[in-house]
């Protein structure tokens, strides 16, 4: 870019590998190199959860198992409940989601409640706490 003019920078492509980016801007005037300084943007985590899913083997699969989706998650804890307060399912890893049993039993209709708490790649705590339908 020519010297002096202002330009806006854009990351039309968001690197969804680092949470942490790095940019520095070389700037060249003939023979002459100019660098900025280092600028660090730390990309928004992520985590969302479903509001129902419905665990009968008919559907789209992805609607199936209750599971969160989360971008830069570095650590997950996740645990469904029932109504009453039973603990029904644990998991530490954020791929692995409830299928709607428990001990190979399918759980009936109703709703139920779910807390995770995660860490980020930045060391920021991320927690959701809600509830959820399982639909038969």
């Amino acid at each position: 870019l020519p010297t002096g003019l202002a330009r806006e920078f854009f990351l039309t492509s968001p690197d969804t590998t680092r949470q942490l980016l790095q940019f520095r801007i070389r700037a060249v005037s003939g023979s002459l190199n100019a660098f900025s300084n280092v600028v660090t943007l730390q990309q928004t985590s992520l985590l969302t959860l479903p509001t129902a899913f419905s665990p009968d083997g008919t559907g789209v699969s992805e609607n199936e198992t209750f599971r969160a989706e989360g971008l830069f998650i570095r650590q997950f804890r996740m645990v469904i409940y029932s109504r009453w307060g039973e603990s029904l399912f644990a998991s530490d890893r954020l791929e692995k989601g409830w299928n709607g049993e428990v001990n190979g039993k399918a759980v009936p209709a109703d709703t139920y409640v779910y807390a995770v708490e995660a860490t980020d790649f930045a060391g920021q705590t991320l927690r959701r706490n809600g509830t959820f339908v399982l639909i038969r």
